[in-house]
């Protein structure tokens, strides 16, 4: 009887090792494969970023007027021009907010709508068929600083993203 309780004991206590190794194992499995899940993740997150930063100077005022501004135009035509230029590159790059941080994807549509709209308020002061060039001045002259600097807040916090992600994974 001695013999069976001493035996049971060693036996459950194996049993006890081996689950417990047997989770270890397991939760190293799942870090290996969550690390490089994340390892994979991380080129098209740099893509992501990347890529909206470049939206972001895009249509940045000052460089989209200067991109899109022709002789022979009337503001309405550039108007449109810049309207479409803002929403059609926001479209190409709307897949990218699946790699970037919630709030920081906020930022780039304020930024977005905030392009808009100062595009839109100069406009509703220029008669459609004056030249272009009088929206353009109005657009790099009026708002454009606000414009501007939701643009740089979206920039600056895409880098604190990217700098958290590398100190992140360096740890």
């Amino acid at each position: 009887m001695e013999y069976a309780i001493i035996t049971a004991i060693f036996v459950v206590a194996i049993l006890v090792i081996l689950k417990m190794n047997e989770n270890k194992e397991r939760m190293h499995l799942e870090y290996a494969m969550r690390e490089k899940t994340l390892g994979n993740m991380l080129p098209n997150r740099l893509q992501a970023y990347e890529r909206l930063s470049l939206y972001l100077e895009r249509i940045n005022p000052q460089n989209m007027v200067s991109r899109e501004l022709q002789k022979a135009q009337s503001s309405k035509e550039l108007y449109v021009l810049l309207n479409n230029a803002v929403r059609q590159e926001f479209d190409h790059n709307i897949a990218m907010q699946i790699y970037i941080m919630p709030g920081t994807w906020d930022m780039i549509v304020n930024a977005k709508n905030s392009v808009i709209e100062c595009i839109n308020e100069e406009a509703k002061n220029i008669m459609p068929q004056q030249p272009a060039q009088v929206l353009a001045t109005g657009i790099v002259g009026g708002k454009k600083n606000e414009c501007e600097e939701i643009i740089k807040e979206a920039l600056d916090q895409m880098r604190r993203d990217i700098s958290y992600q590398f100190t992140r994974r360096t740890k």
